[in-house]
């Protein structure tokens, strides 16, 4: 009886030691990505300073430990990431691009992560690979649309 009433103490007094912690973080391959810089903020009609004011000159992107001190510093990057100038119609237009997302963290920035914002005479004119792309491309479906609102 001595030998049982152990056993059942020394099986609860064990039972209260194992605890099982429950991970927060979500798997690598998961489909959540994080957002880096606002760009869901920019709006038609914004100036590139306004722009700029938004979305700032650089962003984080990771941390460095220095080698004597320990201490981390910030490995920041320039943004917009690239810029283009291009022609439609005798219009001028810039593009710039920005690093939005990760999707994959592999160290490569995919046209998936970067969201490019058009610019006219300094003002933001759309945003996205839709528009950009029917603006290079020539789509009039898009000036129809853009020509009626303008109209009303």
């Amino acid at each position: 009886m001595k030998r049982v009433c152990l056993l059942i103490l020394l099986c609860v007094g064990l039972y209260g030691c194992v605890t099982v912690e429950k991970e927060d973080r979500p798997p690598a391959n998961t489909a959540e990505h994080k957002q880096l810089i606002p760009v869901n903020l920019i709006r038609p009609g914004m100036s590139s300073a306004e722009v700029k004011s938004v979305l700032g000159n650089n962003m984080v992107i990771g941390y460095q430990k220095k080698d004597k001190t320990g201490i981390y510093e910030p490995i920041n990057m320039a943004i917009p990431l690239k810029s283009e100038d291009f022609k439609r119609a005798q219009e001028k237009y810039r593009a710039d691009f920005y690093y939005v997302e990760v999707r994959l963290p592999d160290g490569i920035i995919s046209d998936e992560e970067i969201t490019p914002v058009v610019f006219k005479n300094d003002l933001v004119v759309g945003i996205g690979w839709d528009f950009y792309k029917s603006l290079k491309i020539g789509d009039s479906a898009l000036f129809l649309k853009d020509k009626k609102n303008d109209e009303k």
